[in-house]
């Protein structure tokens, strides 16, 4: 009644809410986002009392607000233009009341611009207790307008805090501080204290065994042991069928029946979509996968097998994930399915529209944010998720998906696995690659070969590692030699370099290499989505993402037929639709090429450039390197598969 009713947020339509120093609002912006807007000068109108209330009271048809200044303390510095008993007359009229002591005590500081210049001992006083400092005018601007709103208008001083929030600072001070436990953490949300860490038992997301007759609820933050736990006990199955859609519609808002329709409301918790088929027991696939007396059973050459074993390496898998701050504990590996990897791959692309078109709505990024981490969880800990507001946050989510994508692809070749009596697991494994892989004899002159041209074509610029080929295998994928038919009387075919993470391969060999979706974002391509390959073995190399700890990983050498390639010196955003006419690929023309003195061609026409290194001569080119982009993918095949060692330098 005092100071008029609140307007409502300016960003949501929310109701604001006085929150210790500001005004914040409890709004949602979208069904994903609470609103982040606060201030300390909300907007206001008049309190309208209505007639009915006023009949009812009657007090009310005569009620005066208190005076602007009431319970204000205010001080007067410096020569002012009135006369002090003038000014404090006025100032008693407003209802505030003068003081002479500049201490915390003063709400504001009437002077002038000169007084605050000079830097007397009170205007230094003033500034260590950050109290505004106005001109006379405030006097008779706050009969139109709130106090706190008049010193922000006219305040003479560079420094101040408003009275309200000093006081509530100064209160806040005063408060008892809770001495943090040594055991015991306490749950904000399940207001109960629980120990730092607890051992529970958990398969495949159940808390307690199936057939206990109870129904489990565990709910806490991913990564951190705050949190609660209930378990329920019922007499039968339907009752706590009954119980679990209770709670089902508590948390979502929606009903059990209807989730297939779901829709997200606000403040209301949205369900994961994960995928709980059976895909084996992991560790006693690795370990049968890794027992050297059960490889002897294998039909497969040695190497081969140790090739399969490497490629469906579950704990490499785990350590990628982990590396993109996924929890293995909370979403397991796997686990989550590819219809919900592909609507985060659509969140990425909005937020990438957002970052290039230069929105400046961070509240849309905030919104974006939200979604993507629900749809993939992460394990911040105890720390504040990270904003997807630029560029290079975009490109790294995108390369988790497409890493997740590929995982999900070797998970399902491991489905039942476990369970093949009559055939041993590498040889399982290998068949559902589609491919036939042959070890190639490293005496054998198109060994000697290869390892030339990985040895010439090693970049100067690439000089932390050295490689070393450890086995070279020949491929045949299903199918490929067929679809490559209509591309032969194409001219310039070469063999290329590719590299991926070791974890990729089983999708590369059982289904070739892709281009991304439509729903994927365009960040991280130079030219597009396509297929990438190069003439130089260590840019390639650079893709396969080998750690120090674990340096080995594989790349591919394909036959690409490249056709009349259009020749880039820039990133340029093309794709098949974009291409000119008559030409079939992308050269991305790098500064630094394989000598073509070095060349050489195979009896069916691929050349291979095996050439070392030579300046190309082209300085308006911002490639050092040469890219070759293809964006269809039957104008591929693999020819070989290549098991390197990387060797740091100290």
């Amino acid at each position: 009644m005092a100071f008029g009713a609140l307007e409502p947020c300016p960003e949501c339509n929310g109701f604001l809410v006085f929150n210790y120093t500001n005004f914040r609002c409890t709004g949602n912006i979208t069904e994903w986002t609470k609103c982040s807007y606060s201030t300390q000068l909300p907007k206001r109108r008049s309190f309208e009392i209505p007639d009915k209330i006023k009949e009812n009271y009657d007090i009310l048809p005569d009620y005066n607000p208190k005076l602007p200044l009431s319970g204000y303390s205010i001080a007067l510095v410096g020569r002012l233009s009135k006369r002090t008993r003038t000014l404090q007359k006025q100032i008693e009229q407003l209802g505030g009341t003068i003081i002479t002591t500049i201490d915390k005590t003063v709400d504001v500081i009437i002077s002038t611009q000169d007084e605050v210049q000079k830097g007397s001992k009170k205007i230094q006083d003033a500034q260590t207790f950050e109290i505004y400092i106005v001109p006379e005018q405030f006097l008779d601007d706050v009969l139109n307008g709130r106090p706190s709103i008049v010193m922000e208008k006219l305040k003479l001083s560079t420094w101040g805090i408003l009275p309200h929030i000093r006081k509530q600072q100064a209160q806040e001070k005063k408060k008892p501080r809770l001495k943090p436990s040594t055991t015991f953490k306490f749950a904000a949300r399940s207001k109960q204290f629980i120990p730092e860490k607890v051992t529970m038992k958990l398969k495949d997301g159940a808390a307690v065994d199936p057939d206990s007759g109870k129904f489990p609820l565990i709910q806490g933050r991913t990564g951190t042991t705050f949190g609660s736990k209930k378990i329920d006990e019922y007499d039968d199955q339907s009752d706590a069928i009954d119980a679990f859609h209770r709670i089902f519609f508590d948390k979502t808002g929606n009903k059990w029946a209807n989730r297939e329709t779901f829709k997200k409301l606000p403040n209301k918790h949205y369900p994961l979509e994960i995928d709980y088929g059976q895909h084996g027991d992991n560790d006693q696939i690795q370990k049968i996968l890794n027992d050297p007396n059960s490889k002897n059973r294998s039909c497969l050459p040695q190497s081969v097998q140790d090739l399969i074993c490497l490629i469906f390496n579950v704990e490499t898998m785990k350590e990628t994930l982990l590396s993109f701050e996924i929890d293995l504990t909370k979403m397991p590996l796997g686990k989550l399915s590819r219809n919900q990897l592909n609507t985060a791959y659509q969140v990425l692309t909005e937020l990438q529209t957002l970052i290039t078109s230069g929105s400046t709505n961070k509240t849309s990024i905030i919104d974006a944010t939200n979604r993507f981490y629900t749809l993939i969880p992460h394990n911040f800990g105890i720390s504040k998720p990270k904003v997807l507001d630029n560029i290079d946050l975009i490109q790294s989510k995108t390369q988790m998906i497409d890493n997740l994508l590929e995982i999900e692809i070797a998970y399902s070749m491991l489905k039942g696995s476990i369970d093949e009596k009559d055939e041993h697991p590498i040889d399982a494994h290998y068949k559902k690659l589609k491919s036939i892989i042959e070890p190639i004899d490293k005496n054998a002159e198109e060994y000697k070969r290869i390892e030339q041209y990985m040895i010439n074509t090693h970049a100067s610029t690439h000089n932390t590692y050295t490689l070393k080929l450890k086995e070279l295998f020949k491929v045949i994928r299903e199918g490929e030699d067929d679809r490559l038919q209509k591309w032969l009387k194409l001219q310039n075919h070469q063999l290329l370099w590719h590299g991926s993470r070791t974890t990729n391969f089983a999708g590369i060999l059982s289904q070739g290499l892709r281009i991304a979706p439509p729903e994927a974002p365009k960040t991280g391509y130079m030219f597009g989505k396509g297929v990438y390959f190069a003439d130089m073995a260590s840019k390639s190399a650079n893709y396969c993402f080998v750690k120090r700890e674990t340096p080995e990983g594989l790349m591919l050498l394909c036959e690409v037929a490249l056709g009349k390639m259009y020749e880039c010196y820039k990133s340029t955003d093309l794709s098949a639709d974009k291409l000119p006419t008559a030409t079939q690929s992308v050269k991305g023309c790098g500064q630094t090429v394989p000598d073509p003195k070095e060349h050489y061609y195979t009896d069916d026409g691929v050349l291979i450039p095996m050439g070392r290194g030579v300046n190309a001569k082209i300085p308006q080119s911002s490639l050092l390197y040469n890219e070759y982009i293809v964006y269809n993918t039957e104008q591929i095949k693999v020819k070989y598969l290549l098991r390197i060692e990387f060797n740091y330098k100290d």
